[in-house]
């Protein structure tokens, strides 16, 4: 039986749960056996993954290709990738507890905010998305955590609210389950200003009911994920 190998994102985040149903439909349609690397730093460390033959296939947010493909920071060095097909395009957001004064982005600043591991993609887009809006890393206090323990963190009060990474995430299922939390809005303007400066994000209406503690829709902001490999990986495991 043929055996690849998928990086995606630490467990329970949305990589992982993507590549968790992909390895499942390879090995029932093709016979396939996959091999699901969890990755705390996700896209870049799928990347460099792919450029040391660590792994076939690994998933990325499509803002990291041209970088990882110019050497552009924070990658040493050109990695060949190659994008084999698109994954989805979900949205990020905050979350904080229901019972929190916190409701819009820029409640944010002069709080306690669990931003994903440090040096990950999901870290990147805070800076992104925040030097937009004026905010600096010295208005707030950024927590360096995985999701599950960002997530964690948030139910003892240790932070005051949560970046998100896009459904299907099994962590924010888990957490909504445990608590009750509410997604925090952005200003008309902000969400405005972001997607005019910053072509890589696209506009994503998380509805009502898409997961316990959303009891209307909000519009957030999405970026698309990709399957990337390498120009060396086998043609012939890529179709």
């Amino acid at each position: 039986m043929t055996r690849i190998r998928i990086g995606t994102s630490e467990q329970g985040g949305t990589f992982w749960t993507e590549g968790q149903a992909i390895a499942t439909l390879l090995e029932r349609d093709r016979g396939i056996a996959s091999d699901i690397l969890d990755a705390g730093q996700a896209s870049i460390e799928n990347a460099r993954r792919l450029d040391a033959g660590l792994i076939e296939f690994g998933f990325m947010a499509s803002n990291w290709i041209g970088r990882a493909y110019r050497g552009d920071a924070p990658f040493e060095e050109a990695i060949n990738i190659r994008m084999v097909a698109p994954a989805n395009s979900g949205a990020m957001f905050f979350i904080a507890r229901a019972d929190s004064e916190l409701r819009n982005v820029r409640d944010l600043v002069g709080k306690r905010v669990s931003i994903g591991p440090e040096g990950s993609g999901m870290v990147q887009h805070i800076h992104t998305m925040f030097d937009v809006l004026g905010i600096s890393f010295d208005d707030f206090t950024p927590a360096y955590l995985s999701f599950e323990d960002g997530g964690k963190a948030l139910e003892a009060g240790e932070v005051d609210a949560q970046w998100q990474c896009p459904y299907p995430n099994v962590v924010m299922h888990d957490i909504s389950e445990r608590m009750h939390v509410r997604v925090l809005d952005y200003d008309h303007a902000d969400l405005a200003s972001i997607l005019d400066n910053v072509d890589f994000y696209r506009p994503a209406t998380m509805p009502a009911g898409f997961f316990r503690g959303i009891e209307r829709n909000t519009e957030q902001l999405a970026v698309v994920n990709i399957i990337a490999a390498h120009e060396r990986t086998d043609p012939e495991i890529v179709r």
